[in-house]
């Protein structure tokens, strides 16, 4: 989050996710995450609606070209996303009190890992 200071408040901002989602072992741990997933989406869907916000890309992760060479699938899923500024960005994913009681319950239900690139214009 120390990188939010460095970006410019000028121009549109883009965040790249990186996924890798857990693999429930049992019927009870699957049937939470189809839940969490469920209002994760939905609460997605509406807020998307509301915000100002372009996906770009939403989709799997089919392998690396080059770097780590030990053939270990580190992403399922890869999220691109334009916002039209760090404000809106701000808004959007941490300042929306739906949204934080989504991901509360979503990301440590089902992910095993997860990161979020930001970047954004030049600094002036």
């Amino acid at each position: 989050m120390a990188s939010l200071s460095r970006v410019s408040d000028n121009g549109k901002v883009v965040t790249i996710q990186f996924a890798k989602f857990k693999h429930p072992s049992d019927e009870r741990g699957r049937k939470a995450l189809e839940a969490a997933t469920n209002a994760y989406v939905e609460t997605s869907a509406r807020l998307q609606q509301a915000q100002p916000v372009e996906i770009l890309y939403s989709g799997r992760f089919d392998g690396e070209l080059f770097g780590d060479e030990n053939g270990e699938q580190w992403w399922d899923g890869i999220y691109v996303m334009l916002w039209p500024c760090r404000e809106a960005m701000l808004k959007g994913l941490w300042l929306n009190p739906e949204c934080i009681k989504v991901v509360l319950v979503r990301k440590p239900l089902g992910l095993e890992k997860y990161k979020m690139i930001l970047t954004g214009p030049e600094p002036e």
